[in-house]
């Protein structure tokens, strides 16, 4: 958490860190770490950029989900991150290293439709 801090403090794009945290029975059950930060967002045809707008993007960071990952609070956190979205907090979002198979990529297919995917995004080769 120490490392994380230093980072979005002395990272001069980073506006915040950005963490959304679901509680049961008062305790917290799962976390999803990131930060809002002001980014480039490559629009690319095969090796050529077409637009490479300046953007304020919710990233979470690789390692950023923990706690009890189950399919409901990932739904939950993608309705959050969606809820963000909607009301302008940032202008897009991106999940760094979610697994083909996981859950949090199966909440993301749920909660958004196909335009709003980011096929744009560079793509994970992680397995988890």
């Amino acid at each position: 958490m120490d490392s994380y801090l230093a980072g979005v403090r002395f990272n001069p794009e980073v506006i915040r860190p950005h963490l959304l945290v679901i509680y049961r029975e008062g305790h917290p059950d799962c976390m999803m770490g990131g930060r809002l930060e002001r980014a480039r967002l490559d629009l690319k045809v095969g090796y050529a950029t077409l637009f490479n707008p300046r953007v304020l993007r919710l990233f979470v960071v690789r390692g950023g989900l923990l706690g009890n990952i189950n399919p409901e609070n990932c739904r939950l956190l993608m309705r959050e991150l969606k809820r963000c979205l909607e009301m302008r907090e940032a202008e897009t979002a991106e999940l760094s290293g979610v697994g083909r198979e996981s859950n949090l990529r199966k909440a993301v297919h749920a909660e958004f439709s196909f335009p709003r995917r980011g096929h744009f995004s560079r793509p994970m080769n992680t397995a988890g």
